[in-house]
Order: structure tokens, then sequence, then C-alpha cells
């Protein structure tokens, strides 16, 4: 099993018992020293069978969607239903059937700089029709072009694959990641325009009555209008005295929990609602047919139809309209921030920096001048003092 070089020089060639059939005791055999000796021991040792080489075996890299499955494993089952839906029909639909095939090490920058020009390239789609004779169709904007997607979607695409990878080599699943470091394009998020006043007046005119509180709570608090805050609220998560309430968050990456204070006028409002409701702390405070619901999709485009509102508008855009007017206000950012459930300020400037700018702007302007005559007054030249003259008025 090895060759060895005794301290006289002799060399050996031990393994175990049983090796040789004919004498299974034994246990080493010697060679003269030397490289004659040295050269006659290797040889023994290959006729019994040892010091072969083995075959180096390659092993192939893992495909990105052998990766994208392992992190769905372990990531998706931490997400909230509506995240692991959207999550995996993208990974499905969009991303594994592009990349999902490719060994690792083949997922380079060059590789996703194609993946980016073709998904820019692609026009928008979306199933139409009754449910059994559904069909695909490609969008058009509003001047009858073709509508193809957005740089926003394709950065949010890339940010999915470039947090599997990462993930990856975290987990040790792979060496290095061949795509750390790539440049995503630039988001052309569009201005987000929410609710008017009068808009939101005239869907809750034509809303059924589950409807009226989803779009109350989600105008005075600013909740996801989805199943996690909105739809899971209870009367057990109101506090009447201190005027607050108790959100727990959609994992969006803010805190878990946050409370957000409610307006006096609101709160007559929540206390007819949970007198209707029969006082009842257990129950949820948006029910259709006394049973709680996961959607209002439905109900909100019908709703939105009745009130004559043709514009692109969303119950998401009723939580923009809690932050667009408190800001707008000359609301704290900070509070209204914590109120949205924004892991830090920066992420409200950014969706909102059309208004954050506006602020700004109202705020220079409040400026005071520093002399009588404003600030121009600093830039003007004056007259050169003669040295003379001034020990002359002294």
């Amino acid at each position: 099993m090895a060759v060895t070089k005794l301290k006289d020089g002799r060399i050996v060639v031990a393994y175990r018992k049983g090796t040789i059939p004919e004498d299974p005791g034994r246990t080493r055999e010697y060679f003269n020293r030397g490289p004659a000796g040295e050269k006659a021991a290797e040889k023994r040792n290959r006729e019994l069978g040892f010091g072969k080489r083995k075959p180096v075996v390659k092993k192939t890299p893992p495909t990105f969607g052998d990766i994208a499955g392992d992190y769905q494993q372990d990531r998706f089952s931490r997400n909230t239903a509506s995240t692991k839906d959207g999550r995996y029909y993208k990974l499905k639909s969009i991303i594994l059937p592009e990349l999902g095939h490719l060994p690792v090490d083949r997922l380079t920058h060059r590789r996703l700089d194609l993946y980016v020009n073709k998904r820019l390239k692609t026009q928008v789609t979306a199933w139409k029709g009754p449910e059994k004779r559904r069909v695909k169709k490609k969008l058009l904007d509003a001047d009858g072009k073709p509508r193809f997607i957005k740089a926003t979607t394709v950065h949010r695409e890339l940010s999915d694959i470039m947090a599997i990878m990462a993930w990856a080599v975290e987990n040790r699943k792979i060496a290095f990641n061949p795509v750390a470091g790539y440049k995503k394009p630039r988001r052309d998020d569009a201005s987000i325009r929410p609710p008017s006043q009068s808009e939101t007046r005239a869907l809750l005119a034509h809303a059924p009555d589950h409807l009226v509180r989803a779009i109350t709570l989600a105008w005075y608090t600013g909740v996801r209008p989805g199943a996690v805050e909105l739809l899971s609220l209870r009367w057990s998560d109101v506090d009447m005295e201190r005027r607050s309430m108790l959100v727990i968050g959609a994992r969006k990456g803010g805190p878990v929990r946050r409370v957000v204070p409610l307006e006096d006028a609101f709160i007559a409002t929540l206390k007819k609602w949970y007198k209707t409701d029969g006082e009842n702390d257990n129950r949820h405070m948006i029910t259709y047919n006394g049973k709680p619901i996961l959607r209002i999709k439905t109900a909100w485009k019908n709703t939105k139809a009745a009130a004559g509102i043709t514009r692109r508008l969303r119950p998401y855009d009723l939580r923009h309209a809690f932050v667009t007017y408190l800001l707008e206000d000359g609301a704290d950012l900070k509070s209204v921030s914590t109120m949205a459930g924004h892991s830090r300020t920066d992420t409200t400037t950014r969706i909102y920096q059309h208004i954050n700018m506006d602020l700004m702007r109202t705020s220079i302007a409040k400026m005071p001048p520093v002399g009588p005559t404003g600030t121009t007054e600093l830039y003007q030249k004056k007259a050169p003092v003669n040295p003379d003259q001034q020990d002359d008025d002294k």
C-alpha cells in the first residue's frame, strides 16, 4: 500500500494482511538500497494494485437553475405568500427560461448584458378575454405605440439574480460570484400620481362596505393594501385611548412591527365600525359576509369603473397618497418614513424624489436675507478706503 525507506537505506513495500493469498500473514517486502531498489519496489507496489493514479473526475459546475432551486427552498419559505408568488412567477416564467440552463461559471457580465438588451426590447403582454377563451395580447401605450418592458422591471430581475448568486457563494454552493459588481440599468420609475381627494371620494361613494373600509384605512394609515398588512388588521390592533394602530410589516426590509398614530376624525369612524362589528376584538377589521378576505382586486376594478376613473390607479396608490400629502404639508421626513414602514429615510426620498425637491425649494425660499437689500449686497464692490482720509476722520 506504501513504499517507504528504512534508516539503513532499504526500501520496503508495506500492505495489509491478506493482500498476498499465498502468504496471507505477510505485511511487507524488502528491496535493495539505491535507485535500483526504489524502482523495483515501485514496480512491485503497482503489481499489487497500489500506487496507481486515480482518474481525475472533473466536477461539472451546477447550473443557475440548480442554484435558484436551492435558493427557493432556503429563502422562499421565509417570505410572505404574495412575495413568494411574485418571485416564483418571475423566476419560472422569465429568468430561468433565459439563464437556468447555464453553468454558473458561464453566467458572466457579458451574458447579463445580453439578457438586459433582450428584456428591454420585449413588448409587454397581458391575458385578455373571458377565462375560458383568454388570449395573450401585446399592450400599447396611450399614444398607440408598443409598450416595452421598463428598465425598473429589469433592474428588479437582476437584483433577484444577483441575490441568488451571492447566496450561493455564502452557502458554499459555488467558489466565487462571476456576476459580482455588475452594473444594473438605471431605473426609470414613473412619477407617482396618487389619487386626489375627489377621486377618493368618488371611489368611496361607489364602493361596497368592505372596500370602503379598505380605502379609508389605507388613506389614513398608509398601510400596504395586501393580505399581510391591510387585510390582516384586527380590532385588537387598534388602541382607541392612545389613538394608534399596530401594523405587522410585510417583510419588505422595514421594521417587523410599527405603530401608526390615528387622526381624531378617523378615530370617530373606527368607533362606529367597531360598534357595528359587535365590539369583537378578535374580528378582522375588513370582512365580506362576515369572513376575512385575501384580496380586493375585483372590488377595486368594479368600483373604479363605477366611479368613472379611467386612468391607471391601483390600491397601492392610496399608500402613495398617504406619504405624498404628508410630505407636501411639511411633515417630518423621518416620521413619515417610520409610519410608512420604510427601512431608511433615503428609501422614502428615492421613491418620492419629486416631492422632496419641491419641499427643498419651499424650505430654501424661507432663508432670510443677510442685509437690507438682500444677499446681493454681499457681492457689491466697495470703494477703496484712503488711509490718509481715514486718519483725518479719526
